[in-house]
């Protein structure tokens, strides 16, 4: 099976790149809390 990829260039208004950006914002902080709730409990339970 071969890899296939699309890729696709953007080009949005101010208002869309500030509302992706904030998007982009809260999806890196609820990674970052679940990574450090995943290191916790392996310290935890190891």
């Amino acid at each position: 099976m071969a890899n296939c990829g699309v890729k696709f260039r953007a080009y949005p208004t101010a208002e869309q790149a500030h509302t992706l950006s904030q998007w982009i914002g809260c999806a890196r902080v609820i990674y970052n809390c679940k990574v450090s709730e995943d290191n916790q409990n392996y310290n935890i339970f190891k």
